[in-house]
């Protein structure tokens, strides 16, 4: 478990993994599943998350999960966040964070930062304005598989 963004320079120094990760990539960032990882929908990765006892993590632990914006909007949307929420806390789930940022919006941010410099994602642990992020930590940001759409 890599805390904040130092997956990215832990990644350089761990060689592969038996997951298909490449030597040098980035590790999976805090608790959260590796980039693409998560295939399975929203309740499977709160499922698979909760699965480990996190009560000896100094500090506890961060999951980030990212939702397209559609996801949630309306009333249904209001439903099945409030729906979600109650899941992972009834799972005991320590720290979930959310970005409901597509990586369209993302991407447009990355080629003009100054249209976009209001922008405020969660990292892990923090928020930060996009535009203000490393290119390695903007990167680390769009992996993150979105949910829904």
């Amino acid at each position: 478990m890599a805390a904040n963004v130092s997956n990215i320079p832990a990644g350089r120094e761990v060689g592969a993994t038996p997951d298909g990760r490449r030597a040098g990539a980035p590790l999976s960032d805090a608790a959260s599943p590796y980039f693409g990882r998560d295939r399975r929908g929203p309740t499977a990765f709160i499922g698979s998350v909760a699965r480990p006892d996190y009560t000896g993590a100094v500090g506890g632990s961060v999951i980030n999960m990212k939702f397209e914006p559609a996801f949630f909007r309306g009333p249904e949307g209001t439903r099945l966040l409030s729906a979600f929420t109650r899941s992972f806390v009834a799972r005991r789930i320590q720290e979930l964070q959310f970005n409901f940022t597509g990586n369209e919006l993302l991407e447009a941010a990355r080629r003009d930062p100054e249209k976009h410099r209001n922008l405020i994602v969660r990292v892990s642990g923090f928020s930060e304005f996009f535009v203000n992020l490393s290119p390695e930590v903007q990167a680390d940001v769009i992996r993150r598989r979105a949910h829904g759409g």
